[in-house]
């Protein structure tokens, strides 16, 4: 059969098989992947999954994300990235808590 003679149910099986056996092509689980490093890797739970399960927002999403990974990246940046985001969500949270609209030179 020539190749203008395929239906297109037979196009389709056979885009089906292709993509199957192609790991190029077949879709993945992202889960199953990491871009960017693998400080995640060994964990029993991946920050996303946590954020997810528990409707975490962007802000305190990322202190999940910091505090889990700066033993295996980020050290001692990745503590303070999450007292930063802390910090956000004290600011737009709680409004009656007080943070100061100026760090002064000795604050974090």
């Amino acid at each position: 059969m020539a190749i203008n003679d395929a239906a297109p149910e037979e196009w389709d099986q056979a885009y089906r098989k292709v993509t199957a056996e192609d790991p190029v092509i077949k879709p993945r689980d992202p889960m199953e992947m990491q871009i960017g490093g693998d400080h995640y890797a060994a964990k029993k739970f991946q920050p996303i999954e946590y954020i997810h399960a528990n409707n975490l927002d962007f802000m305190e999403g990322n202190v999940v994300k910091y505090i889990t990974r700066h033993r295996d990246k980020g050290g001692a940046d990745d503590i303070m990235k999450a007292i930063h985001y802390c910090k956000l969500i004290l600011k737009y949270s709680y409004s009656n808590w007080g943070i100061q609209q100026k760090p002064t030179e000795g604050d974090l």
